[in-house]
C-alpha cells in the first residue's frame, strides 16, 4: 500500500483521500494520480501549476498541460 501524508500550508488536518482494499493491494474508491499530488502541493503552495515557467534552458511546465487537478478537499 501506498500512502503520502503532508501538512502545513492551508492543508486540512485529518483529512483522508481514497481508500484500498482490505489487505491495501487494490484501490476502492478515489484513484489520485500522481499529477494530482503534485497539483495539490503546488496549489498549497500558492504555485499556479499550469503556468509555463521561463528558465535559462528555455519554457518548463511543472504538470503536463491537461494532467493533474489540485484535491480541493484537501485545501
Amino acid at each position: 500500500m501506498d500512502a503520502v501524508s503532508f501538512g502545513g500550508a492551508g492543508v486540512k488536518g485529518g483529512a483522508v483521500v481514497g481508500s484500498t482494499s482490505k489487505d491495501g493491494r487494490e484501490i476502492a474508491d478515489r484513484p489520485v494520480t500522481v499529477p494530482d499530488l503534485l497539483a495539490t502541493f503546488y496549489a498549497a503552495l500558492g504555485v499556479d501549476a499550469r503556468k509555463e515557467y521561463e528558465t535559462a534552458n528555455g519554457p518548463v511546465q511543472l504538470i503536463e498541460r491537461g494532467r493533474g487537478r489540485a484535491l480541493a478537499d484537501l485545501l
